[in-house]
């Protein structure tokens, strides 16, 4: 194993030319062998600080793990001692746009300029155009970056979100497809193909590829949310309610969960329940004055005036500012002093039976979604 290693760490020292395409030389390794990759290149920064390589190498594998702070670090020590790396630039660019950073444009311009002409790198700058809602160039970078390799995963995903901007949902759905169908071992393609399919209300097909990605990223929890959206959205209201408490089960900080759940409760007039979910999303947001509201709605919905009126004036003892609040308690009091104040017993909380899951599920449409055509093959 550490042969084996020895081997990879050696291949990811080879220099970085503006020329080469040693960026997709990198082999992929399993986790446990990238920690040891990264302790091997530290070693190897610590015998010859000036050498950018290592930097390079070291920042990429941080990308990949999704340690961008560390990895600006390493990309901006090696881009000083090789400023004029065009691969080194790219790398710097993609670093920045995953991490939210400004200047993401202006380095993955500067790499174009030392002559390093790659798909990602104009994916890349089409995207950072796209996010600029500059749509001409956008459309020309993705052009530059089908007319080298028109193959690419990532250039049919580009172009599918630039359909989806476009309002062109048919397009950016085959082209989210073709995506897939070259690169099925990426997230981003799975989920960005879902919430197209659930912002125009396809809830089948959104559904039948959520359930792909979590067979396909069983360790991806915001899977599950997504799935409880489009149950949701499908109008199976029970179903959503047993997927989002699972989700809570393993998140149970998602406090915008608990709104989900207690807006379903809502909506099926169980407002015992729906005050439950309500006031523990209060509770563990104690200054957010729209979870406080919602629940002393749910009184009101009970006809029970003064349990809203005493859980109004608990929430202002909190939030003693809230203007929001404040017209709340004053419209309870008012039906109150009007005689409008019945009370109806509140009904039990309804039980969630996980069959109803499968129940529900058997509403919806069965359909192929993909012929052999346009299955979602992990092409290269």
């Amino acid at each position: 194993m550490r042969l084996i290693l020895f081997f990879v760490f050696s291949f990811s020292l080879w220099s970085c030319s503006d020329s080469s395409r040693s960026a997709y030389n990198i082999p992929e390794v399993e986790k446990e062998g990238v920690d040891v990759i990264l302790e091997q290149l530290s070693e190897s920064i610590k015998s010859n600080p000036s050498n950018a390589a290592p930097y390079y190498r070291r920042a990429y594998w941080q990308y990949k793990l999704g340690k961008y702070d560390e990895a600006l670090i390493d990309i901006s020590r090696a881009e000083r001692l090789n400023p004029n790396s065009g691969e080194i630039l790219y790398l710097k660019s993609a670093i920045l746009y995953k991490a939210g950073k400004p200047s993401a444009l202006e380095n993955a311009l500067f790499a174009e300029d030392q002559d390093y002409e790659t798909p990602e790198l104009f994916t890349l700058i089409g995207n950072l155009y796209l996010d600029q809602k500059n749509y001409q160039k956008a459309e020309l970078y993705f052009k530059k970056a089908e007319s080298i390799y028109p193959y690419h995963g990532e250039v049919f995903r580009a172009r599918g979100k630039y359909s989806a901007l476009m309002g062109d949902t048919v397009t950016a759905i085959r082209n989210y497809k073709k995506a897939l169908s070259y690169r099925a071992d990426l997230f981003e393609h799975y989920d960005e193909l879902i919430k197209i399919y659930l912002k125009s209300r396809q809830v089948d097909s959104a559904l039948y590829f959520n359930e792909l990605a979590i067979v396909r990223f069983p360790e991806n929890s915001e899977l599950a949310f997504n799935k409880g959206l489009i149950l949701e959205n499908a109008g199976l209201l029970d179903s959503a309610v047993v997927v989002y408490r699972s989700f809570l089960r393993n998140q149970p900080e998602r406090t915008e969960v608990y709104e989900r759940i207690g807006n379903l409760y809502f909506r099926k007039k169980n407002y015992p329940a729906a005050f439950a979910q309500y006031n523990r999303w209060a509770e563990l947001e104690p200054n957010n004055a729209v979870a406080r509201l919602k629940a002393s709605r749910a009184y009101v919905a009970q006809g029970n005036l003064p349990a809203a009126k005493y859980y109004l004036i608990k929430a202002l003892e909190a939030i003693p500012d809230n203007t929001a609040l404040k017209a709340e308690l004053n419209a309870v009091n008012y039906r109150i002093e009007s005689g409008n104040d019945r009370f109806n017993a509140p009904q039990e909380e309804e039980e969630e039976d996980p069959r109803m899951l499968q129940m529900d599920l058997k509403q919806l449409p069965k359909k192929r979604l993909l012929n052999s055509r346009d299955s979602t093959r992990n092409k290269r």
